[in-house]
């Protein structure tokens, strides 16, 4: 009995021990629960209202889709199909790409340039997914004239419809439109943001190795010449460049029999030329025969005296494809980025757009060497990838954050 009477009390101290730990356990496993969701609400809430950090996220869940055709793509998982639609713009085919969430989106037109990759190609298509995938409205503008290797002034107005048809989307914020141009569509992209019927409502150009100056690159590619930083060196350009911008020269001429001997001469084969067609070129005209010798101008200094006699509606061509002549006119921010080692458009020219336009109106300038002209493919070592790549995803953020509304 007194060991009962000693051991009763002892055990009902254990008990009320045992369901005070418990309590205590519960108490604190409940608190921990609460931190977590409370963690977790703070977290979601970051990423979904304070853009910075949702641009930053979106970056990240971005590059994947430009780096690699065939890599992974965080993006699907995250995020809802977009819906794509087809549409005609003037002299343009067009495809419109719309996040699957609601409400009003920023929205990004874009143009691939001359002689470009088919808006339906798979890379193309995973871009603009991608892009649409962050939350971005995004419209592909493939021109009727760039598909037949052609730039034309004309084109501009294709895009200044895009703009116009997406700030009168119900899907879009109008203070959140943004146009993107790869190569010459840079160029274009931005004649098209100085347009004054789409100025006021671009607030974001992305220019990726464009030519700012048609004129001084017509020349650069006649020497094979570029200065760099006061020094002139040489630039060796691509077949391609040497090409459509021989194009561009005959198209301007008027008489369509001399366009037809040219074509045959310089341009036929892809710029390889029929020998038998320029038997031909002593029956040109002056301003034709300035074309041929300019074409056919080894030396540097040859193709730089003929510059200046090039036929007026060949150099007011080259003038109206000109954005550096329209700094004064554009109202947007430029983010530009440009390859250093391009052969298709010298570096230099995007530098010199940088230096025209009014430190207001230019949000960021970069050169890169992860760029092959205006894809980020070119093999690195580690180090020098991981560099650049940070470089590439900070222009990314920054873009994503200027088309956002809520920035």
């Amino acid at each position: 009995m007194a060991t009962w009477s000693w051991a009763s009390p002892t055990c009902s101290s254990g008990a009320r021990s045992r369901s005070e730990r418990l309590k205590t356990v519960r108490s604190v496993a409940r608190r921990i629960g609460a931190t977590m969701i409370f963690v977790a609400l703070a977290a979601w809430l970051a990423f979904s209202l304070l853009p910075p950090v949702h641009a930053s996220a979106m970056t990240a869940l971005l590059l994947p889709e430009l780096f690699n055709a065939s890599g992974p793509r965080p993006l699907l998982r995250v995020s809802g199909e977009p819906l794509r639609t087809e549409l005609r713009l003037g002299g343009a085919d067009a495809d419109l790409y719309r996040p699957s969430s609601g409400g009003r989106h920023g929205a990004l037109v874009m143009t691939l340039g001359v002689h470009p990759l088919d808006k339906r190609d798979p890379l193309v298509v995973r871009v603009a997914e991608g892009l649409a995938r962050t939350g971005l409205v995004v419209m592909i503008v493939q021109s009727d004239g760039l598909i037949a290797d052609r730039i034309e002034p004309g084109a501009v107005n294709d895009l200044v419809a895009a703009v116009e048809r997406l700030r009168a989307d119900d899907g879009v914020d109008p203070a959140h439109i943004g146009i993107l141009g790869f190569s010459a569509g840079a160029s274009l992209a931005f004649l098209a943001a100085a347009d004054p019927r789409a100025a006021p409502d671009v607030r974001a150009l992305v220019w990726v190795g464009g030519f700012a100056d048609a004129l001084q690159l017509m020349q650069q590619i006649g020497t094979r010449q570029i200065d760099e930083h006061g020094t002139v060196v040489p630039w060796e350009p691509a077949d391609l460049s040497v090409y459509v911008f021989r194009k561009q020269l005959v198209d301007a001429l008027d008489n369509p029999a001399e366009r037809a001997i040219l074509e045959a001469a310089y341009l036929a084969d892809f710029g390889r030329g029929v020998p038998e067609a320029r038997a031909r070129l002593g029956t040109l005209s002056p301003s034709g025969q300035t074309l041929a010798a300019l074409f056919d101008a080894s030396d540097p200094a040859i193709a730089r005296q003929l510059m200046p006699e090039l036929p007026p509606a060949v150099a007011d061509r080259l003038a109206q494809l000109s954005p550096i002549r329209v700094v004064d006119q554009f109202q947007g921010r430029a983010f530009l980025l440009v390859d250093r080692a391009d052969p298709l458009v010298p570096w230099v020219q995007s530098r010199e757009l940088a230096d025209a336009l009014p430190k207001a109106h230019l949000a960021r300038y970069a050169e890169l060497e992860i760029l092959e002209h205006v894809q980020p493919t070119k093999p690195l070592p580690p180090v020098t990838f991981v560099s650049e790549a940070w470089k590439l995803a900070s222009m990314v953020q920054a873009v994503l954050l200027e088309l956002d509304p809520r920035s």
